[in-house]
C-alpha cells in the first residue's frame, strides 16, 4: 500500500486565500468595537418587569432576538438572555434592571470582559462557517433573528 500524505489531502475552506491577492480574499474577518454584554437570568414572573427596564419585550422563543435602537436581547436559554448595549452602559443599565428586578428570582451580570465580536464578510464567508460551526446555517433553517451559543471550531461562539 502507498504512504499518503494527509495533511496534503486535507483541503481548508481558505487553502487558495495565501496566495491571493488581498482584493481577491474571500473573506474578512474585523473585529467589532467594545460593547456592553449583560447576562439576566430571571424566572418568568420577572421577565415583563426586565423587558420594561430594556425597552423591549424579552423574547420567549428558543433561539430568536430582540431588538431595539442600538440594544439587542438574545434568547440563550429558557431564563437566560445576552443584552447586547453600547459600550459605558453597563453600570447604568444594571442599576436598572437592578431596580427593576428587586424582590424578584432575578441576576444580571456583566460580562463585557470576557467576549470580543468579530465580522465575518465576503463571498465565502458562509463557507468558512459552515466549516467550523455544527450547526445548519442556512438561512431556512436558521434564519435572520435566530441566535444561539454553539462552537466555532474549539471556541465558545454566540
Amino acid at each position: 500500500m502507498p504512504d499518503i500524505d494527509l495533511a496534503s489531502a486535507r483541503r481548508l475552506p481558505l487553502a487558495d486565500a495565501a496566495a491571493a491577492s488581498p482584493a481577491a480574499v474571500a473573506v474578512h474577518l474585523a473585529a467589532v468595537g467594545p460593547r456592553t454584554r449583560l447576562v439576566l437570568r430571571a424566572q418568568a414572573s420577572a421577565q415583563a418587569a426586565a423587558g420594561t427596564a430594556l425597552g423591549l419585550t424579552l423574547p420567549t422563543t428558543a433561539c430568536r432576538a430582540a431588538t431595539g435602537g442600538d440594544t439587542a436581547v438574545l434568547w440563550l436559554g429558557p431564563d437566560e438572555w445576552l443584552v447586547i448595549a453600547p459600550d459605558g452602559t453597563g453600570d447604568g443599565l444594571g442599576r436598572k434592571l437592578a431596580s427593576a428586578l428587586a424582590g424578584a428570582a432575578a441576576s444580571v451580570v456583566d460580562v463585557s470582559h470576557r467576549n470580543t465580536a468579530l465580522t465575518v464578510t465576503g463571498p465565502k464567508a458562509a463557507d468558512v462557517l459552515n466549516a467550523f460551526v455544527p450547526l445548519d446555517l442556512a438561512p431556512d433553517v436558521f434564519p435572520a433573528g435566530a441566535c444561539t451559543r454553539t462552537l466555532l471550531a474549539k471556541s465558545e461562539i454566540v
